[in-house]
């Protein structure tokens, strides 16, 4: 139960030991009774409808702030540091102690309830300014929570919390331990983070705007007097950034206040490309910018779009940028015309290009299909081996005909997996007639997937063809025990005449161990006794001088 109270406000008696083993559980008092009975209560005052204290933890010497009020309804308000109340709302062990030191020691509280506002300051005029002025500064100095409730009163909150924080932020820097220059310790940003995130907490969310705003920029400044290998820091900064977006969000600005949000991610984004954190600027205005008035502006600072805006520091997250805006806009075919001249920078330029141009062109026959299909083709040129823009290109193509068949034979030659064959198999009216086509070019670019082709198609002939073409030792060991039963006495001679070249290609104890595997491997294939001892005859005579290569072979 809640201690008594009195009208007004005002403290009418301490909370019982029963009223507080009531508030919690038995661990929370049991651990908040030995923090009291330890003594590690080491400062508290009372005034007629607060308390605070400041209390050690069990064990330790980090120390926590605790408050204790009456609100409206003469309802008991509690306040801690420690993460199980400032997180959670729970009544912590610092609390229980508190409560359980005004049970005990209430003689050490100062119990002003007859002081009012008026007998104050009847005292204070009789003070001289300068002399009162210097106590309160003592007083604030030494009472935290005296000096937070003259800031909050005075609207001076804000101003007073972002210069103490971004001056810790400097000293941390400051006071870390470098070598040749560069910081030898990671920099924890725990309590920064803490700070802002309890100030956006209290709904404060453009104080804790900058809060989060002057951590990235103490990061980001930072970056050439750290080691990021890790990329700690770069999460740091990643985490600062959100925190920053996220109260700009929860802020709700109107268009007019946005517009410096929007100013300065911009000029962030253009000048933090060294740091690699161009990307996480520009994600940034991604999310905020959300009317069309937000994209507008954003527009004006980039400066209007133009498709032959020639190279240079910038270009990539430029086109990045304005192909968001358009394409926000619903100007795809813009789009396209845009990153036309550029697709080649990057493959995300490339693949953007290839977004573009399906959202502007859907579906063959649509206005400028054609083109459409022509254009992917071109663009798969810059990039011919990587998948993603393989995979946008076959998205973008209108004809999933022989366009798509093309980008999908490139797929599988690329990765192997056997999905893209089964799309082949969907767009092509004749696959039958088109399989040893397909065979023959992924023999020249891709021999390893032709035969799993092959193999799966049951074409074990074509199979064959293929590595006897590709003369590759290591690949026809693969296939051993499927060709080996289905081909055996071709498999068996090709496997001979493949090791005898294999023989040649390096020297070395461990490529002789690998050739006498192979024999052993041949002696034991359907058909290969022969050839086995064959190819052991010729390699002793052919190789007779390597005298590694004999003395690994002595016992077969």
């Amino acid at each position: 139960m809640p201690p008594a109270r009195q009208g007004g406000g005002k403290w009418s008696e301490v909370p019982s030991a029963e009223d507080i083993r009531a508030l919690c559980s038995s661990k929370v008092y049991d651990d908040g009774r030995r923090i009291y009975e330890a003594g590690n209560i080491i400062e508290a005052n009372m005034d007629r409808d607060s308390v605070s204290a400041v209390v050690y933890n069990d064990g330790d010497e980090e120390e926590e702030d605790v408050d204790i009020s009456i609100g409206p309804g003469h309802r008991m308000y509690t306040d801690c540091t420690c993460d199980a109340s400032f997180l959670h709302g729970l009544i912590c062990e610092h609390i229980v102690a508190v409560l359980l030191y005004m049970n005990g020691d209430p003689a050490d509280f100062d119990l002003y309830g007859d002081v009012t506002e008026e007998t104050v300051g009847s005292l204070l005029a009789k003070a001289p300014p300068e002399q009162a002025m210097s106590f309160l500064t003592k007083m604030m100095a030494r009472d935290t929570s005296m000096l937070h409730r003259f800031i909050a009163e005075h609207g001076l909150r804000s101003e007073y919390g972002i210069s103490k924080y971004e001056g810790d932020l400097a000293s941390l820097y400051g006071s870390a331990d470098r070598s040749g220059g560069k910081i030898t310790q990671g920099l924890n940003f725990g309590e920064q983070f803490a700070e802002a995130r309890r100030t956006r907490l209290e709904g404060r969310h453009a104080d804790a705007a900058r809060m989060y705003r002057a951590v990235s920029e103490a990061i980001s400044g930072g970056m050439d007097a750290v080691s990021d290998d890790s990329g700690y820091y770069e999460d740091c900064f990643i985490e600062a950034l959100d925190g920053m977006v996220e109260c700009i969000l929860r802020e709700r600005p109107d268009h007019d206040k946005k517009r410096g949000y929007i100013s300065y991610l911009f000029e962030r984004a253009a000048s933090a490309g060294g740091a690699g954190f161009s990307k996480h600027y520009r994600g940034a205005l991604e999310e905020i910018c959300s009317t069309d008035a937000d994209l507008a502006f954003w527009q004006e600072l980039i400066g209007a779009p133009t498709a032959d805006e020639s190279g240079g520091d910038g270009l990539e997250e430029t086109l990045r940028m304005q192909s968001h805006i358009l394409g926000r806009q619903g100007r795809h075919a813009d789009t396209a015309a845009l990153l036309g001249g550029h697709y080649s920078l990057h493959r995300d330029i490339c693949i953007l290009y290839l977004r573009a141009l399906q959202q502007a062109f859907q579906g063959a026959g649509a206005p400028g299909a054609d083109e459409c299909g022509r254009a992917a083709g071109r663009a798969v040129e810059a990039f011919p081996d990587d998948p993603g823009v393989l995979e946008a290109a076959y998205a973008a193509t209108p004809d999933k005909g022989s366009d798509g068949a093309r980008v999908l034979e490139r797929l599988y030659a690329i990765t192997g997996d056997w999905n893209h064959v089964i799309r082949l198999k969907q767009v092509l009216r004749d696959w039958d007639g088109a399989r040893s086509g397909i065979v023959e070019r992924l023999a020249e670019s891709s021999p390893k997937n032709a035969v799993g082709l092959c193999m799966k198609e049951d074409m074990p002939d074509k199979a064959m063809d293929v590595l006897e073409s590709a003369a590759d030792m290591e690949l026809l060991a693969s296939y051993r025990t499927k060709m080996a039963r289905r081909r055996p006495q071709r498999y068996a001679a090709c496997y001979a005449g493949l090791l005898l070249r294999f023989v040649g290609s390096k020297s070395g104890k461990e490529h002789y161990g690998r050739v006498r595997d192979h024999l052993d491997a041949l002696k034991e294939l359907p058909d290969g006794g022969g050839h086995y001892q064959s190819a052991l005859d010729r390699i002793r005579e052919r190789y007779a001088g390597r005298r590694a290569l004999i003395k690994e072979l002595s016992g077969l």
